[in-house]
């Protein structure tokens, strides 16, 4: 889990915390789903939109993932992102560029080229 330090990220915390029935006595941690405007929220906070842009930003490094639920803990604060691994896309198809003498101009603009 990481803490939660930034002042938006805090106030919405503070904000669940004071929700009736969000609160969990012993104060145990409460899970935001994907869906809820609470998590939508939080994940616009600098503590979720930077993972979020990391993981949009290099799918490659960190595979392809999205965040599905964050799991607060209200009393730390700190927040842990759960994430959703996604199927990998398909390979572009690449066409070949045709060369000189197969076809010329015209096979070059049939081809898109």
């Amino acid at each position: 889990m990481g803490l939660v330090v930034n002042p938006a990220a805090l106030g919405l915390i503070a904000a669940l915390r004071a929700q009736p029935g969000r609160a969990i006595p012993g104060g145990g941690p409460v899970t935001l789903r994907e869906g809820e405007s609470d998590f939508f929220a939080l994940l616009g906070t600098d503590n979720g939109r930077s993972t979020a842009r990391m993981l949009a930003t290099y799918p490659r490094m960190f595979g392809r993932k999205v965040i599905t639920e964050a799991v607060v803990d209200m009393y730390t604060p700190s927040i842990c992102w759960v994430l959703k691994v996604l199927e990998p896309l398909a390979e572009p198809f690449a066409r070949p560029k045709p060369r000189r003498g197969e076809g010329g101009e015209e096979a070059a603009k049939a081809a898109g080229w």
